[in-house]
């Protein structure tokens, strides 16, 4: 069953909000109805039918969940799962889902700042026809778009400045990496090294996989400031899961800069009140280490920065981007 949570404070207001976002009477009447609500002190559960939903158009779903992605408890639409391709048809290629569901894919897919993105699992689930269909879909939403980058070094490669670039200019790492970049271009017939082995120890080991339980600490899971402010550290700092301190340590610890960026820049995507929605670090050219959320689905992955900014919607103004860089790596200017 599907399930939106809002806080209860906002029943009063729904109404004319579901209205404007071109729900018809029947669904806003049949969503409200007290005896198909669950109420706590401070939440309302509202239940909408099957058949709301698939009547809903593309523009309405694109208003109501992006009003819903506000809120805890709708993990879906904070969430959803974006289609990085001009079609869902086209991210359905190679996947094996049958027909019936990647039509309802197209049909319960909505657009949310200029990507295409899809918050109703649950649907899905009720429309798979067997366990091992279910369990194939459960398995292809996951199915996130990554980056597999290297660096390309040959014997021209200038050593000095690609070194100093990624230790920041503050020789971080360089006994690790000198030896690397040698033995590559000392090495015939190869030219390249995965960034994967440019990446400190913490990140490397995180990156291209999903956040296990083990992972849970102080009952939640790394979400993306944790992912951002952990990036050189050689173990986990557990308290940055905490949004204050995390606000914090940015503020004690990183002066504002401007681009061009450097490796390790922290990027904020800040809300005109000053929110930092998510962030993530800079890692050359159009990359960035990231990780979308603290969604068990959500994995630690490069991506291009411009189809992370089409995800967080940076291109419509709703957000903009701040960069903050480690005030020691400022002295490497």
């Amino acid at each position: 069953m599907s399930r939106w949570s809002v806080p209860r404070k906002m029943l009063g207001e729904l109404p004319q909000f579901l209205a404007g976002a071109g729900l018809n009477e029947r669904f806003i009447k049949s969503l409200l109805d007290p005896a198909r609500m669950t109420l706590t002190d401070e939440v309302a559960y509202l239940f909408p039918s099957e058949k709301d939903l698939e009547e809903m158009t593309s523009e309405s779903r694109s208003a109501v969940y992006s009003m819903l992605g506000k809120h805890p408890g709708n993990e879906f639409h904070q969430y959803p799962i974006f289609f990085l391709t001009p079609t869902v048809a086209k991210w359905a290629e190679g996947t094996g889902l049958p027909d019936h569901i990647v039509e309802a894919l197209r049909h319960y897919a909505y657009n949310r700042g200029g990507t295409l993105a899809f918050s109703d699992a649950p649907v899905l689930m009720r429309l798979s026809r067997s366990e091992s269909e279910a369990r194939l879909v459960a398995r292809k939403l996951t199915r996130i778009q990554t980056v597999f980058a290297r660096l390309e070094v040959d014997s021209t490669t200038d050593i000095p400045t690609v070194l100093n670039y990624w230790s920041m200019g503050l020789g971080l790492r360089r006994k690790e990496l000198e030896p690397l970049l040698m033995a590559v271009t000392n090495t015939q017939g190869i030219n390249h090294l995965d960034l994967l082995h440019l990446l400190p120890p913490l990140s490397r080991k995180f990156l291209y996989s999903y956040p296990g339980s083990d992972l849970a600490m102080m009952g939640r899971l790394p979400d993306c400031h944790w992912a951002t402010l952990n990036f050189f550290n050689a173990s986990a700092e557990q308290h940055y899961l905490d949004e204050r301190l995390a606000t914090t340590a940015i503020l004690e610890n990183f002066d504002r800069v401007n681009p061009p960026y450097r490796f390790g820049d922290v990027l904020m995507f800040v809300t005109p009140d000053e929110y930092a929605r998510h962030s993530c670090n800079y890692v050359a050219d159009d990359l960035v280490y990231t990780k979308n959320g603290s969604s068990l689905m959500q994995p630690f992955m490069l991506m291009h920065l411009s189809d992370l900014s089409r995800l967080y919607e940076v291109e419509s103004g709703k957000l903009r981007i701040v960069a903050f860089r480690h005030k020691n790596a400022t002295s490497g200017e």
